[in-house]
């Protein structure tokens, strides 16, 4: 009896991980296709393991020219595209405008570019957007279309404001990432010559000679970080206001928008 109890044991668990087996094998790209739409919601692009994809940047192709960038993008974070491809030679004019309405503007342009240039598009609110890219010169691509689409990813967003509070009062700017970061260039740009006091952890660039102030941080996401700085314009000839502060970048991505312009304080002399 205990010998015929064994044998049916050992039957019993070669027809478990029989069947097991034949439930995985039934899990394949269709079934992976199926959860793409939940894993683009957290910004991740799944695909079948193996194929040489895995979360890729999206190409799009003209000739032997490519405009690299993130077709899907989480609110909050700045999408960019890279111009590149082996018929990207020399120096060249490129430029990128975006479908506003029914009219086509503007939102880069360099002349004298290489391969390797970024441009920055912002960071655009949720849904789809529609862009076109062209580079001149020989064999050059022309109006060629592309769109990002930006989705709401975590329960929060990233931002960035500032707030003015008053004259001789410091200003006061705030950042809130969407993600963890770890060790990650921060830098605030103000004009040439403005005086800067109060930016606790940053160091001058430059020996002390350049516009931009760079620290080293890394943040948590959903989380609002405040930096307190004291600036006064350098003024000169009859200019009735002078900048003071340009920009703020995080991950060498500008956090710059619609809300926080450039900052401009009144000349008194």
């Amino acid at each position: 009896m205990k010998n015929f109890k064994i044998k049916f044991l050992g039957l019993a668990l070669s027809g478990m991980i029989l069947g097991a087996c034949s439930q995985m094998g039934t899990y394949e790209n269709a079934d992976l296709m199926n959860e793409q739409a939940e894993a683009n919601k957290a910004g991740f692009k799944l695909t079948p393991f193996g194929t040489g994809n895995e979360n890729a940047r999206t190409e799009s192709i003209s000739g032997n020219l490519t405009l690299t960038y993130d077709d899907v993008v989480c609110l909050g974070d700045p999408s960019t595209a890279t111009f590149g491809g082996a018929g990207f030679t020399g120096k060249r004019t490129v430029q990128i405008q975006k479908l506003v309405g029914s009219d086509w503007v503007q939102v880069f342009q360099k002349s004298q570019a290489t391969s390797g240039t970024t441009a920055n598009l912002g960071v655009l609110p949720v849904g789809e957007h529609t862009f076109r890219w062209t580079v001149g010169g020989q064999d050059g691509a022309q109006n060629v279309v592309f769109t990002i689409t930006v989705e709401q990813c975590s329960d929060c967003v990233a931002s960035f404001s500032y707030v003015d509070n008053g004259d001789d009062a410091p200003y006061t700017f705030k950042y809130t990432p969407s993600e963890d970061m770890t060790d990650v260039l921060v830098e605030f740009t103000f004009a040439q010559g403005v005086a800067v006091s109060g930016l606790d952890g940053f160091t001058q660039n430059g020996g002390g000679n350049s516009s931009v102030w760079s620290s080293t941080r890394s943040f948590v996401a959903c989380t609002e970080y405040t930096f307190t700085v004291d600036l006064s314009a350098v003024c000169s000839g009859n200019s009735a206001n002078s900048n003071v502060w340009t920009d703020f970048k995080v991950a060498e991505l500008s956090k710059k928008n619609s809300n926080t312009p450039t900052i401009t304080e009144a000349c008194t002399n």
